[in-house]
C-alpha cells in the first residue's frame, strides 16, 4: 500500500517535468586545423554578418595541428551542424583580426553535439560562401559559378588595388545575378529574386563608402557602367513583356546607380 502511495506522486512529477518547454542551451565543441593563421582565444564566430559565438581556447597537439575550442551561442545553436564547414577569415568589421566563421552547404542538419572534435576547412574565400549559398539554376553549373567567379577575381586582381572580402564577395554577387538573368537563360527574375537585386545593389553602396578613393573610382568608372548596361538588357526584356512593375523597379536600381557615381 505504501508502495503505491510512492509510485503516483513519482508518476506525476515525472509527467510534470516532460511538458515543460526545453531550452536551448550554449553549444561547445572543438575544431581540428592543421595551422590557425593567427587565430586567438576570444575571437569572434561569424555566421553570414552575425557573431554567433565565441573561441574560448587553442591547444597545439603533439601531432602538430591545433584544436579550437568553441562556444555557440544558443540562440545560434543551428548554425554549427553536420551541414557546416568552419573557416579561419579576417574580421569583416573593425577591429581587424582573424576569426571564424560558419558556412552553410544548406539549412538544417544535426546540430553538433557538446564535445564533439569536427574537421575546419581552412582559410576562408568569398567564392567558398557564395558556391555554398548560391542555389545553381537555369543551366549554371557549381564549375560555371566557379570559372565565373574566377574571371572577376582574375579583373580585380589586374587593377592592383586593395578590395576587401566584403566588397569582393557583393561583386560576385552582383554578377552572378545579373548573370543569371541575361538573354542566355530565357528567364526572367521573380519578385523576390528583384528584390535581392536590389538589396545586393544597396551593399554596394554601402560597402562603396567605406571604399579608398582609387577602389572607389575604379567602381565608378568600370563597374557601375557595367552594372547600368546589365541592366538596360534586362529593361529590354521586360518591356517585351510589358512588365511595367519590373521596369520600375529596374529604373530605381538605375537611379541608385547614378547616385553612386556621385559619391
Amino acid at each position: 500500500m505504501k508502495v503505491h502511495h510512492l509510485i503516483l506522486p513519482f508518476l506525476i512529477a515525472t509527467i510534470f517535468l516532460s511538458l515543460i518547454p526545453v531550452y536551448a542551451q550554449n553549444s561547445s565543441f572543438q575544431i581540428r586545423y592543421p595551422r590557425i593563421m593567427g587565430l586567438l582565444p576570444e575571437a569572434p564566430i561569424y555566421f553570414q554578418e552575425n557573431k554567433v559565438g565565441e573561441v574560448k581556447n587553442i591547444f597545439y597537439t603533439r601531432d602538430g595541428d591545433y584544436l579550437v575550442s568553441v562556444e555557440i551561442d544558443e540562440m545560434f545553436v543551428n548554425t554549427a551542424t553536420s551541414h557546416s564547414s568552419f573557416y579561419i577569415s579576417h574580421s569583416p568589421e573593425p577591429p581587424e583580426g582573424i576569426v571564424l566563421r560558419i558556412v552553410q552547404k544548406e539549412p538544417g542538419g544535426t546540430p553538433i553535439a557538446d564535445g564533439n572534435i569536427v574537421e575546419g576547412q581552412g582559410e576562408y574565400s568569398p567564392v567558398d560562401e557564395f558556391i555554398a549559398t548560391f542555389r545553381e539554376k537555369n543551366g549554371l553549373s557549381r564549375e560555371e559559378i566557379k570559372q565565373r567567379l574566377e574571371k572577376i577575381h582574375q579583373s580585380l586582381k589586374n587593377t592592383s588595388l586593395h578590395i576587401g572580402n566584403s566588397l569582393e564577395y557583393i561583386l560576385y554577387k552582383l554578377d552572378i545575378q545579373l548573370q543569371m538573368y541575361s538573354e542566355k537563360f530565357e528567364s526572367l527574375p521573380d519578385h523576390e529574386q528583384i528584390q535581392r537585386l536590389k538589396s545586393t545593389i544597396a551593399e554596394l553602396e554601402r560597402e562603396m563608402q567605406k571604399t579608398q578613393d582609387d577602389v572607389r573610382n575604379h567602381i565608378k568608372t568600370v563597374v557601375i557602367p557595367k552594372l547600368q548596361s546589365q541592366l538596360d538588357a534586362l529593361r529590354k526584356r521586360f518591356a517585351g513583356q510589358n512588365s511595367e512593375d519590373e521596369i520600375v523597379e529596374i529604373d530605381t536600381m538605375q537611379e541608385q546607380l547614378n547616385q553612386m557615381i556621385t559619391i
